[in-house]
């Protein structure tokens, strides 16, 4: 390549990172869009017709901001992809004095395969199980391993069952950790949205604050998380149990680290795969010891 067409190619590359963070700027949410304004993007192209986007923050604090909303700067991204044709989401990763100091994230590793109803995108899984079975399916083909597409009659229990509870009721995928289902009273519990709750990545929420690190949990999930997973496949119920996890305000973008009173029950899902459905009895703040 000659200086010209490096010349051009960089030029390109500028140009292409500006649309992105402009168009960033205007489907992120309310929590995402100030720090996005902040930040600025650069965009590399590999050989494989990949790119990798690199966010550059001026502190570390503002590294941490960016981080705590990497789920839905991950739904940003995918709701980008009709512009991006047939090319892959570009992966993103955080950057500090110039240099990445976070794991690269691959969005689509976040975000599940969305239901676009009349430009919308629609998560009311209540909705879409009675309206179009296929688009249930289509979310719980992406959490639960060993699904095969089929809505049977234990499914419909289940869904029936969470639904119908009063508490804020959860049923989490032991082996993806992410959110299966929920009923509305979880929404509220978490001043969230459907949308959010499906795309959140929940081992960091058993990380305490005395411990939390931007590393890649999904990956390597905390121990407190496997040992937790592994006493309530050898009990099968735990009544009123107590544990601590951070409870987050969705719509306030915060979080606090509090101990929760649950009955949590495991589940072995239809089709395969594992889960614990977790009726919420009460929470209170906890005590943060510092190390």
């Amino acid at each position: 390549m000659n200086e010209k067409e490096l010349a051009l190619a960089k030029e390109f590359l500028t140009i292409s990172a500006n649309w992105i963070h402009q168009v960033l700027l205007r489907v992120a949410t309310p929590s995402l869009c100030p720090i996005l304004k902040s930040v600025k993007i650069r965009q590399y192209w590999s050989t494989s017709s990949s790119s990798r986007l690199e966010f550059h923050c001026s502190s570390y604090k503002e590294v941490d901001r960016l981080w705590n909303l990497v789920e839905e700067l991950a739904l940003a991204l995918y709701k980008l992809r009709p512009w991006f044709g047939s090319v892959p989401l570009p992966c993103f990763v955080f950057c500090y004095d110039g240099k990445p100091v976070t794991p690269v994230v691959n969005p689509m590793s976040y975000v599940l395969e969305f239901n676009e109803i009349e430009g919308n995108y629609s998560m009311n899984i209540r909705n879409l199980f009675l309206n179009n079975e296929n688009d249930i399916s289509g979310l719980l083909v992406n959490l639960v391993g060993g699904f095969n597409g089929l809505i049977n009659d234990e499914w419909k229990r289940i869904i029936d069952e969470i639904y119908a509870e009063k508490n804020p009721c959860f049923l989490v995928s032991m082996d993806f950790h992410r959110n299966i289902l929920f009923n509305q009273p979880a929404v509220d519990l978490l001043n969230s949205t459907p949308e959010k709750l499906l795309t959140k990545s929940l081992p960091k929420l058993w990380i305490p604050p005395t411990e939390l690190k931007p590393v890649e949990y999904d990956i390597s999930p905390p121990q407190r998380l496997v040992d937790f997973n592994g006493l309530l496949r050898q009990q099968s119920s735990l009544s009123a149990y107590r544990y601590q996890s951070w409870k987050e305000n969705a719509d306030l973008n915060t979080a606090e680290w509090v101990e929760w009173i649950d009955d949590i029950t495991y589940k072995s899902l239809p089709n395969g795969g594992n889960a614990r459905k977790m009726l919420v009895l009460d929470w209170e703040p906890a005590l943060v010891t510092q190390s």
